[in-house]
């Protein structure tokens, strides 16, 4: 028999004592202790690639990356000696996969890792680039001919690199004057005014890209439409109004109606799964142009579309406002 039962739960970090007890009476004591084994520290051979770019994954070879995932830290370096610490997955003994701070200066970094009581640095410095410049919104993307553009974007660092827009359309490429340098450090979502595109009317696919030192972009992602100055131009909602309710009369502002012979202006409503198509009527003399809300239209939000008939009813032009009306009930 022993004592105590092997079923019973023990605490190893200290000694136990388990006692055997034989047929005929005796006793024998055993002491149990359990010393864990130093853990050898990580070897960090190299790396899947020797440069990245800030917000990217990048994989650590090497070898002793085993343990227990708590015990184990990783840390970029700099030449300031400033520590980063970095998120990392665990993939094997041998390999695992840290994502660079998207807001790390650029630069060459030591990686260390830290492992219960070991510690490794990398033998190699990995070298990080800035990220690459992303349009994460327009402010408005169907322009007049001659408008300034204004753009959001994110990763961007004026003080240090030269950004430009680039726009790729059916008529050519054109790229703009360099981005205004009015911030010292990285920047998110900073709407900034592009001047001198000169676009000329057509769809355009925009991204910016680094125009000095790496000349490095990001696919187009982003899309504008440019109308001309000498056809007709919705400039806006009478008021800014874009709040409206069913039987609600729309006014619309204005401009060089008159450079086209349309004969009917019909707006078009398109809200989720549903479309409602009204006449709309000009008044040349207050150079708007006005809709009656559908009756029955459903409540919720709407983009418009304006489109410019002939007398046959075939369309001459369209055009696609960039504000949503809301319906309320």
């Amino acid at each position: 028999m022993l004592v105590p039962a092997a079923s019973v739960p023990q605490d190893f970090s200290r000694e136990v004592v388990y006692t055997v007890v034989a047929a005929d009476g005796s006793k024998k004591a055993y002491t149990v202790k359990v010393s864990a084994l130093p853990q050898p520290a990580a070897v960090i051979a190299g790396f899947s690639k020797d440069t990245v770019r800030a917000g990217e994954a990048v994989s650590l070879i090497g070898k002793h990356f085993d343990g227990f995932t708590s015990s184990i830290q990783i840390a970029l370096t700099g030449s300031s000696g400033k520590e980063t610490k970095v998120n990392f997955k665990l993939i094997d003994s041998t390999r695992l996969t840290i994502t660079i701070p998207e807001t790390i200066e650029p630069g060459g970094y030591r990686v260390k890792m830290a492992k219960g009581n070991t510690q490794a640095v990398s033998v190699k410095s990995l070298l990080v680039r800035v990220p690459l410049p992303v349009i994460s919104s327009i402010r408005r993307s169907n322009i007049l001919e001659g408008d300034t553009l204004m753009v959001a974007g994110r990763f961007l660092w004026p003080e240090r690199y030269d950004y430009r827009l680039y726009a790729l359309g059916d008529k050519g490429e054109f790229i703009c004057s360099p981005f205004e340098k009015n911030e010292s450090k990285l920047v998110s979502d900073l709407f900034d005014p592009i001047h001198k595109m000169n676009l000329p009317p057509g769809n355009y696919k925009l991204s910016v890209f680094i125009f000095s030192g790496e000349k490095a972009w990001t696919d187009a992602a982003q899309t504008i439409r440019v109308y001309s100055k000498e056809l007709p131009f919705i400039t806006g909602f009478e008021g800014n109004k874009v709040s409206y309710r069913a039987a609600e009369t729309v006014t619309m502002t204005t401009r060089a109606f008159e450079k086209l012979n349309a004969r009917f202006y019909q707006v078009q409503l398109l809200g989720q799964s549903v479309q409602y198509n009204q006449n709309a009527i000009y008044s040349a003399a207050g150079k708007q142009l006005l809709i009656s809300l559908p009756a029955d239209i459903k409540p919720g939000a709407y983009a418009v579309r304006i489109a410019y008939l002939s007398d046959n009813g075939s369309t001459l032009y369209d055009q696609d406002l960039d504000d949503i009306i809301t319906i309320t009930q």
